[in-house]
């Protein structure tokens, strides 16, 4: 009984602590970031307009407390795309052309429930940033190899690697075809043809073009398709720029000893940027690429040890992302700064997989959930006003410290 007396007195100082720190309060918040998917409608907090969505920094005084304004927060809604996305998808593009890919798999049995095999593969959507309406291009399925019989001795198989969304709306994707023969032990057939696919927004196949290179293997890194037809692929080893019928019109070698492209993207002023890493000297680099020379133009060291990803911002800038949030980068000025701070708008940066710019300053973003066993699609929308912590905690230095006794009760008395 006395156990039990100082167990629900451990929970009442904790009760306490929680009500009295209780301070933080955002004007919106997010429905369960990161968890089970819900609908929330997307009017619910509307787009901001501006390019550098940042709350004024200040301080309120509140029952003579200081209270420090939070900076970069983004409001979150959770949307309801009206599809099962079972394993996860991943966002690509950027203004009004954006793509959603969705690997899926599904297991099928019989009448008794006994496994009898599956479906898995990748699907390519076209998804209008203003409705959330999504458009099936293609379904790309996986071979299912448990259903294969014993005495099959070769296979053709085809993946999908890289792909972009045109600003005419239709698609560039880069097509892996594999063949595989092993009738004979001693001399196993693998070989491997790597194709640049062009479709309409329907998803019928306009034109295909080989990509070749002198490495044994060749892997399609990103895809950009320009205004005039053209299209930037990137590889391991440089950038090709291809006219539409796949003649190499520019190009830019890259070392691929001693460097590596790291990612690309374009400004909205339609200037190509590219971030460059070289193990030789341990350098990490912002250069401007010219597709009609095929030269690099270095802009500086990257204002950060590490980024996910470039995103297209207005005018002049980029925006670089990591775990910690989105940072804007002007490449003619060097004016860099961050616009989005994760943990202040609630979101866990561990977890996201995708993100990708909006041309009325809002973000999409997709997040693993909690189990990792799916994904959420998030609009982020920049906050009018939050509130933030208290900035003379120590105040409450007496009250934390009955917390942490009162923890030490619950669990060891």
């Amino acid at each position: 009984m006395k156990t039990l007396s100082k167990r629900v007195l451990a929970l009442a100082l904790a009760a306490a602590l929680l009500l009295s720190l209780a301070g933080c309060k955002k004007t919106e918040s997010a429905s369960d970031p990161g968890g089970t998917m819900s609908a929330s409608s997307v009017g619910t907090n509307s787009p901001g307009t501006s390019s550098s969505p940042t709350a004024e920094p200040g301080a309120i005084v509140r029952e003579g407390v200081e209270k420090v304004t939070l900076e970069h927060v983004y409001t979150v809604n959770y949307l309801d795309l009206g599809a099962d996305f079972n394993s996860g998808f991943n966002l690509s593009g950027s203004g009004n052309n954006l793509l959603l890919s969705s690997y899926y798999y599904e297991e099928f049995t019989d009448e008794d429930g006994n496994y009898t095999g599956y479906r898995s593969g990748t699907a390519l959507y076209h998804l209008d940033p203003d409705t959330l309406a999504l458009e099936l291009v293609m379904d790309n399925q996986d071979p299912d190899w448990s259903a294969m019989d014993e005495e099959v001795t070769s296979y053709d198989y085809t993946w999908l690697g890289s792909w972009t969304c045109a600003p005419d709306g239709t698609l560039w994707y880069s097509e892996q075809r594999t063949h595989e023969d092993w009738s004979d032990e001693f001399n196993y057939v693998y070989e491997v043809a790597l194709d640049l696919v062009h479709v309409d927004a329907q998803g019928t196949e306009l034109s295909r073009f080989p990509i070749e290179s002198e490495n044994d293997y060749v892997y399609i890194n990103n895809l950009w398709a320009l205004p005039d037809g053209r299209v930037v692929v990137q590889l391991d080893d440089g950038l090709r720029v291809l006219d539409e019928t796949g003649a190499t019109v520019g190009q830019l070698a890259i070392d691929g000893e001693d460097s590596w492209m790291d990612n690309l993207c374009f400004t909205g002023n339609g200037e190509l940027i590219a971030t460059l890493r070289n193990y030789m000297d341990n350098s990490y680099t912002l250069n401007r690429v010219d597709l009609t020379t095929g030269q690099l133009e270095p802009l500086g060291e990257m204002p950060m040890t590490y980024s996910r990803g470039l995103l297209t911002g207005p005018e002049d800038t980029v925006y670089l992302w990591n775990e910690i949030g989105v940072f804007s980068y002007d490449i003619h000025t060097g004016q860099y700064g961050e616009i989005l701070n994760w943990i202040n708008s609630d979101i866990n940066g561990n977890r996201l997989n995708s993100l990708v710019s909006l041309e009325d300053g809002t973000f999409l973003v997709t997040e693993y959930d909690r189990n990792y066993n799916g994904a959420n699609l998030a609009l982020l929308s920049p906050a009018a006003a939050s509130y933030g912590f208290y900035k003379n905690f120590e105040e409450r230095g007496e009250a934390f410290r009955y917390f942490v006794h009162g923890l030490h009760l619950l669990f060891y008395a």
